[in-house]
């Protein structure tokens, strides 16, 4: 079934927490990764090109160049109604989502309480997954924009993270926005509704937009400045500081 003998990377549980403006925790997240690093089986791949994300000015540069066009198309149908809003929805388990060839299924292999686990699904945490994930949402990225004009939506995918600016009547926007999160479900990529948000105030990849008549507001996420905060509180409560920690901050 492998065809040679397995690379075996143990599991591993990376747990992210949530505090409330006093420093308790409210929530905690809890991702099961392949930890391919651990076995060097990551040291195995090989890319060819690197990928290439998303960065905020992008977004900015979306946003300003589809306030002109909302401008032009107010000018021409005289109608109040249109504005515009962004929409932020995750995909599910997207690291997860990409089968490898068969001849790579020897390196998504585990050991779990005495039995063998082979995935048939990119283990998050294998170099691999990374790769086959960025092409697949680079084509979904281009696939989605491809259905609309510049001047009714625009589409940034970084990894998992989808962002669009929509512009027209509410109606418009609407039919815009079940539109792209059908594309997304047809394609089988699950969407986590519960995360969903839409607006003209959103946080996408840790940058705070807010929305402007003639233009957008940017800045850090308040939550991770809050977490910056109390990290570095924690640090000069002590003599030394674990590099990992170091590392994390940084």
């Amino acid at each position: 079934f492998l065809g040679a003998e397995p690379v075996v990377s143990p599991l591993g549980l990376v747990t992210k927490h949530k505090f409330d403006s006093d420093g308790a925790i409210t929530a905690t997240k809890k991702r099961v990764i392949l930890d391919c690093k651990r076995s060097r089986a990551n040291e195995l791949a090989t890319s060819s090109h690197r990928l290439l994300l998303p960065r905020p000015f992008h977004a900015i540069d979306n946003v300003l160049a589809i306030q002109r066009s909302l401008q032009a198309r107010r000018k021409r149908r005289r109608a109040p109604d249109l504005d515009l809003e962004m929409v932020i929805a995750d995909f599910v388990d997207a690291y997860w989502a990409i089968p490898p060839h068969a001849t790579e299924r020897r390196f998504q292999v585990a050991r779990w309480r005495g039995k063998w686990i082979v995935f048939l699904r990119t283990g998050q945490g294998a170099r691999e997954s990374s790769l086959t994930w960025g092409m697949i949402s680079a084509m979904v990225g281009r696939l989605g924009q491809s259905l609309y004009d510049e001047s009714e939506l625009l589409l940034q995918v970084y990894t998992d993270d989808p962002w669009s600016v929509v512009a027209g009547t509410l109606q418009e926007r609407e039919d815009a926005i079940a539109c792209i999160l059908s594309l997304w479900m047809i394609l089988g990529l699950g969407v986590a509704y519960h995360k969903a948000v839409r607006g003209q105030d959103v946080v996408w990849i840790g940058i705070r937009y807010t929305l402007r008549p003639s233009g957008v507001d940017v800045s850090v996420n308040p939550d991770i400045l809050d977490e910056v905060k109390r990290s570095v509180d924690k640090m000069l409560m002590h003599n030394r500081v674990p590099v990992a920690e170091l590392r994390r901050l940084a």
